[in-house]
């Protein structure tokens, strides 16, 4: 007999994504805080010409409900079922590459970033619903105390060479023991780096 092909907290998981997915399609108030967050950065336009690198990439992490895509200028990354804690940690660090024009490895390495961060959160996301004939109302319940686990430089380097996949980039050549990791994002001393338009051709 043949086993399940997803475990009870998995499909518990989806069950909860499905949920506030059905904010598309019904009109869906959310109190206090939306259950997500998103992230909108500008991009670099290729054309035809561009060899290595197109206008459109989409990553994701089922596991995490972490996605990621590149479209045209505009690349965004929206963490479903974080109850808007990414958002709520992390603006401050990400305000800083709003104003900028990134390259698509740098959006991959924040991408990276958002979605390590969200594997290691230990509060699980809590929603309670109440439907009418007209509207949902979706009450988000934000976590209290200790909301992530403890950062792992060599685990975020792992999570980062996989999204980098693309690139000939191993595990080997972006993480330096014990705790530093090649970035394309900061210089040593914390600010923006400026890639141009072609820096890595991809495998």
């Amino acid at each position: 007999m043949a086993g399940t092909i997803m475990s009870p907290e998995a499909m518990g998981k989806f069950q909860t994504l499905h949920m506030l997915l059905q904010g598309i399609r019904f009109p869906t108030q959310y109190v206090p805080v939306k259950p997500y967050s998103i992230f909108i950065f500008k991009m670099y336009e290729y054309g035809d010409e561009d060899w290595d690198e197109s206008n459109f990439n989409y990553f994701d992490s089922y596991f995490s409900t972490v996605f990621g895509m590149k479209m045209n200028d505009i690349g965004f990354i929206l963490c479903i079922e974080d109850s808007g804690v990414q958002s709520e940690f992390g603006n401050n660090y990400f305000d800083k590459y709003k104003d900028k024009t990134l390259h698509p490895i740098q959006l991959k390495e924040i991408y990276a970033k958002i979605n390590y961060k969200q594997l290691l959160a230990i509060y699980p996301p809590r929603y309670m619903t109440i439907e009418t004939d007209n509207e949902r109302i979706v009450q988000v319940i934000q976590p209290s105390g200790d909301v992530f686990e403890d950062w792992s430089q060599e685990l975020y380097a792992r999570g980062l060479a996989h999204v980098w996949g693309a690139y000939p980039l191993r595990f080997e050549d972006i993480y330096f023991p014990p705790d530093q990791v090649m970035s394309y994002l900061d210089n040593e001393d914390g600010s923006f780096k400026q890639l141009p338009k072609h820096i890595i051709k991809k495998i």
